[in-house]
């Protein structure tokens, strides 16, 4: 949504300057509803499964380079 924000607001420079000051103008104007972060056991499980689709990838690819 942020990113949406910037290019709306004409902001399309990425430096930590400009991208700190377009964060804080979208906190300001937008007031997003505070999300906890995940504990643990849910970013571990995250890690997991961002690998196991990965590896299928991987795999796909292989089956596609061994049919040419």
């Amino acid at each position: 949504r942020v990113r949406c924000f910037a290019q709306a607001m004409g902001k399309h420079a990425k430096t930590d300057a400009i991208d700190a000051a377009v964060i804080a103008h979208f906190a300001d104007a937008v007031r997003p509803e505070a999300r906890a972060l995940p504990d643990e056991e849910t970013r571990i499980f995250a890690d997991l499964v961002a690998r196991r689709r990965q590896i299928i990838a991987m795999m796909v690819a292989e089956r596609q380079r061994d049919k040419r």
